[in-house]
């Protein structure tokens, strides 16, 4: 019986390719759901059963920051130069580096800004982003992988 092991500072978000996010909020600091799953299944009155195929590679990643993380800064940067040109589209990278679990996004944006609290603690400004053209590898933790692995794993999940 092996012992897998994970750590949550091994996680890394990259912006735009080179933006190391920081200041996750504890507990759960990341979640990327996909937007439309791939088959649609349809039962007819006589019981048969048809599913529609539908190819959609978009996704929703939310990041819950402290409300002190320099990030937030970044975003709200993004957020409003995307409002004057409609160009705050940028690169997206996940990848949990004491395991094989990764994300890639060539395209992504700023889809829904956080609520703005104020409290006697640090809140939780929760950035959502939406996601296309996604490469996802949903691996575990038996060992890290390697930058060779990721490409390849990228490469083979882009085909």
């Amino acid at each position: 019986m092996s012992i897998r092991s994970y750590s949550p500072t091994d996680v890394a978000v990259l912006l735009a390719g080179f933006y190391q996010v920081d200041g996750f909020m504890e507990g759960s600091f990341i979640s990327i759901s996909k937007d439309v799953q791939p088959y649609k299944t349809t039962r007819t009155s006589d019981g048969q059963v048809a599913r529609t195929f539908t190819k959609d590679d978009t996704y929703t990643v939310t990041l819950n920051l402290a409300s002190t993380s320099p990030t937030n800064d970044l975003l709200n940067a993004v957020v409003l130069g995307d409002s004057l040109t409609q160009y705050g589209k940028f690169p997206l990278f996940v990848k949990d580096g004491s395991g094989t679990s990764l994300f890639l996004a060539p395209t992504s944006w700023v889809k829904e800004v956080p609520d703005l609290a104020f409290s006697e603690d640090v809140t939780t400004r929760t950035w959502v982003l939406q996601a296309t053209n996604c490469v996802t590898n949903f691996g575990g933790n038996e060992g890290a992988s390697s930058a060779l692995q990721d490409l390849a794993t990228v490469t083979l999940g882009a085909l």
